[in-house]
């Protein structure tokens, strides 16, 4: 028996320990002989020779249209490598393009000769007129083409799988009858894998018995690897997670080239990455990338949190202190009626606005009070100073904003105003001013009984224009104040009764009725 074996370079091993097996010993120029690259001229011709096998061309040579002629031309000077042609590419090329007319406008039509095997695999997967099966199959297909594509820069020799880690890549790990269909088709249909010695490649021992468990596999045209890588990125990049996988792997091959750190992802590529992709999917070279880049983002980012901390921190202080010098100022020279609003205001700023409060020295009386009711809250010592003022007090409003503040914040302040309105040496103006403040804190004491009709009186010395005023801070004792004591003063001085009537109409309709 005899027969004439074609081996490819690299797998010129298998075939040497094969001819070993069968007693057959090799020598150049007996029965082995190297072959060289085709040259442009034999390439064209073994062209041409498949055009017409494919009825692509005519029989005749002399019957090529210029296109035709134009076609063959620049398909071998895009498949020439220094002037020399691979002849499986040939063979590929010719597969490939064998159903399509050979002019120069179906080559512009496919990207060239550089983007036939694109469309060859588009056409064999994704095209709507590609066989049901491949469609079926073509993102298992996808998942075992890319687990066998060599690393960029490198040629597919040695870059072997074996059959268990392609079918678990493939996802058909549970239905191994479906893994098997897809080698059939990558292998023997389109011819894009083909299995390999497994020796000391893809980790499986040779045995004597070779098995389909026992099988490496590679791809067969390393023609094909940029079309592969181009078609797969550009299915890729049609979901996020695809991209974010091709990101990983760009930034991966980078880094690992060049470890350093401005070749790692930016924090939003290592979050989207993270995001999208499947940490057990990673391979080494990533997973160290991915740490490395973990590592860099938390401490840049630890320190760019700690930066606008301070940041904000010092905005934070400026403005405060800002606000509350403003505050201050507004405060020293704002109406006493308008002071409770400022005061309200210096809450969120108390921390800058006291120590000011407190600086200020050789103030007159209105702006020392004024100082006095904003640290009350924060100062109860201020109380004995603001009692004294409001038993001083010239207007209503001042006693008004003076007593609210005690009741507010000095509740027990308002024990210094009983014996002020009990106390029969008091000026009436002092026992008139405490009744008001003890309007506000102590309204239900039961002495007011006994002071009530003094207060009328002391009321009645008032000036007239203010008495609706001094009627509105005595509402809350008004029971007290009318209507026995109004009727019995009047009628031991008629002529205070147009006093008590002007504060009489500042008492709701029903006392009115009831002194009526």
């Amino acid at each position: 028996m005899q027969c004439l074996v074609l081996v490819r370079d690299d797998f010129w091993m298998a075939a040497t320990r094969f001819l070993h097996e069968l007693e057959v010993r090799l020598v150049e120029g007996q029965n082995s002989a190297a072959v060289d690259l085709f040259d442009l001229r034999h390439a064209r011709k073994v062209l041409a020779a498949f055009g017409r096998a494919f009825s692509a061309l005519p029989e005749n040579a002399a019957e090529h249209t210029k296109e035709q002629d134009a076609f063959l031309d620049q398909v071998v000077t895009g498949l020439a490598q220094e002037r020399k042609v691979i002849s499986v590419r040939l063979v590929l090329f010719a597969e490939m393009v064998k159903g399509m007319p050979w002019t120069p406008a179906t080559l512009r039509e496919v990207g060239g000769t550089a983007g036939v095997g694109v469309t060859f695999l588009e056409e064999t997967f994704s095209a709507a007129n590609a066989p049901p099966e491949h469609r079926y199959h073509q993102k298992a297909a996808r998942t075992v083409l890319k687990a066998l594509l060599p690393e960029a820069g490198s040629d597919i020799k040695g870059h072997m799988r074996s059959r268990d880690e392609l079918l678990a890549a493939s996802g058909y790990a549970e239905r191994p009858h479906d893994f098997d269909d897809l080698m059939r088709i990558l292998d023997s249909e389109i011819r894009l894998i083909t299995p390999t010695d497994p020796e000391a490649a893809c980790g499986v021992a040779r045995v004597a018995t070779p098995q389909a468990a026992n099988r490496c596999y590679q791809l067969t045209h390393d023609y094909l690897v940029p079309s592969l890588r181009d078609w797969l990125t550009r299915k890729q990049r049609q979901t996020r997670r695809g991209r974010a996988e091709l990101r990983l792997a760009e930034r991966a091959a980078l880094w690992n080239e060049k470890p350093r750190n401005r070749h790692l992802p930016a924090w939003w590529e290592w979050a989207n990455i993270r995001l999208w992709t499947r940490k057990h999917d990673w391979t080494a070279p990533q997973r160290r990338m991915m740490r490395r880049a973990g590592h860099y983002h938390a401490i840049r980012g630890t320190l760019l949190a700690l930066v606008l901390a301070l940041l904000t921190f010092g905005g934070w202080w400026i403005h405060g202190t800002l606000r509350a010098r403003a505050l201050v100022d507004t405060l020293l020279t704002a109406k006493t009626a308008d002071v409770p609003a400022v005061v309200h205001d210096l809450g969120p700023y108390r921390r800058w606005a006291d120590p000011l409060l407190r600086e200020q020295t050789n103030l007159d009386d209105g702006k020392r009070l004024h100082v006095a009711l904003a640290l009350l809250p924060v100062d109860a010592s201020q109380a004995d100073f603001l009692s004294d003022r409001l038993l001083t007090a010239g207007e209503p409003e001042e006693v008004q904003v003076i007593r609210v503040a005690l009741h507010d914040h000095a509740p027990a302040s308002a024990a210094r105003f009983w014996p002020v309105l009990e106390g029969a040496g008091e000026d009436r103006p002092r026992r008139l001013r405490a009744a008001a403040a003890l309007a506000l804190s102590d309204a239900n004491d039961p002495r007011w009984a006994g002071v009530g009709e003094d207060v009328v009186r002391y009321l009645a010395g008032e000036n007239i224009l203010r008495l609706g005023s001094w009627a509105e801070l005595l509402q809350p004792v008004r029971t007290h104040l009318i209507p026995d004591q109004v009727r019995r003063l009047v009628e031991a001085d008629p002529g205070s009764f147009p006093a008590f009537l002007a504060m009489l109409r500042a008492y709701p309709e029903d006392c009115n009725r009831r002194a009526a």
